[in-house]
């Protein structure tokens, strides 16, 4: 999920949990829980290359058992921050609204598509159910709709209104996105059905053999198939994975597609869930003949 969303989710949880004794200091509890919602994604700030950014980002940090830490440390950056006012906070609810917020860090992205670690270190395997995009309008105007509600209805209850409309949008995207993996899971090997940016709109990405088709769909409409032929020649898959970002991208990728050039001197290896018009964000190419 984007930035700006998990620090909504943050200022969510502190809006619903809000107590009358927090009236006086609301901006550190509020903040709190906003720096709490961003902090799992410090490993894509010191680890940002390639290889690096697809092994760390979304692992350890992500993880729901390091998630007590986590919240532990924003509660350190708030003691550091808010000096002047330690004895004035209750301690115990910022770790409350800390913990939360984290949580409510991971299962954003556990929602998406990216994939997520949520059982790092004992697990190196990453968890996505594909529920929702990376950036979700939806949910934002949901937001949007809360802080206008709350000089209304008051903080609390309005964003209580909030996780609900939150809550129900996500069960009907998950319906709707398991259903969808029903219908077409038998056409396939493989299969990983991913939410589009339009509410109700799905991606189908299914492998057969060396055969990848990517299409769109939902529960009434199916769109044109991109059909992709791809390398399963094991020798130059062999060569192809002796690269270490070809590597990590096919222990990162539920399945994974190569192709080669008209020569068949390169190939590139990448993740179909997020191939448009002809490449993918996370690909590589690979020499795998000789130059002449």
């Amino acid at each position: 999920m984007d930035t700006v969303t998990h620090g909504l989710l943050g200022y969510g949880v502190y809006a619903a949990f809000k107590k009358p004794f927090m009236e006086t200091h609301k901006k550190w509890y509020a903040l709190a829980s906003i720096v709490a919602a961003e902090i799992p994604d410090i490993d894509g700030l010191l680890f940002n290359d390639g290889e690096a950014y697809l092994r760390i980002h979304r692992g350890l940090t992500h993880s729901l058992l390091i998630s007590p830490l986590m919240a532990a440390l924003a509660v350190g950056i708030i003691y550091l921050v808010a000096f002047k006012k330690r004895k004035e906070l209750s301690w115990k609810w910022i770790y409350f609204l800390s913990f939360f917020s984290v949580f409510s860090h991971l299962g954003a992205d556990w929602l998406t598509t990216w994939g997520t670690g949520l059982l790092e270190p004992f697990v190196d395997s990453r968890y996505s159910l594909g529920f929702l995009p990376i950036v979700d309008l939806p949910i934002l105007l949901f937001f949007i709709t809360g802080f206008i509600l709350r000089k209304k209805l008051g903080t609390k209850k309005a964003f209580r209104i909030v996780w609900i409309a939150i809550f129900m949008y996500v069960g009907s995207q998950g319906m709707q996105n398991l259903w969808i993996k029903q219908q077409v899971s038998e056409q396939y090997e493989e299969t990983v059905v991913s939410a589009s940016f339009i509410p109700t709109q799905f991606t189908v990405f299914g492998k057969n053999g060396n055969v990848i088709e990517i299409y769109s769909k939902s529960l009434w409409s199916e769109g044109e198939k991109t059909i992709i032929e791809t390398v399963d020649d094991p020798l130059i898959v062999e060569k192809v994975l002796e690269d270490p970002y070809a590597e990590t991208i096919a222990w990162f990728a539920p399945f994974y597609g190569i192709t080669l050039d008209e020569n068949e001197q390169h190939a590139v290896i990448f993740d179909p869930r997020f191939y448009n018009r002809g490449t993918s964000i996370l690909e590589t190419e690979v020499l795998v003949g000789e130059n002449d």
